[in-house]
């Protein structure tokens, strides 16, 4: 997961393991510390079988999500 700002720049990275054995899927949140509550992009990369597959959520505006989360899944 990586977070962008209005540029470009990257404010941020994490990666998340999500499965850790047999029928095994956790569901880890991801905190980011901003210094502003600019609107910012994300990026999900979900890696699979058959490569690599990338969301992307532009203009994120952080102040909406005081106190909640946001929730991007895989599209199918």
């Amino acid at each position: 997961m990586r977070l962008y700002d209005a540029s470009g720049k990257i404010l941020g990275a994490r990666q998340v393991l999500t499965g850790g054995g047999y029928n095994a899927q956790s569901a880890t949140p991801v905190h980011f510390g901003l210094a502003s509550l600019a609107p910012v992009t994300v990026e999900v990369r979900f890696m699979a079988q058959g490569g690599a597959k990338v969301q992307t959520r532009r203009s994120v505006r952080p102040r909406d999500y005081a106190g909640k989360s946001l929730i991007i899944k895989e599209d199918r």
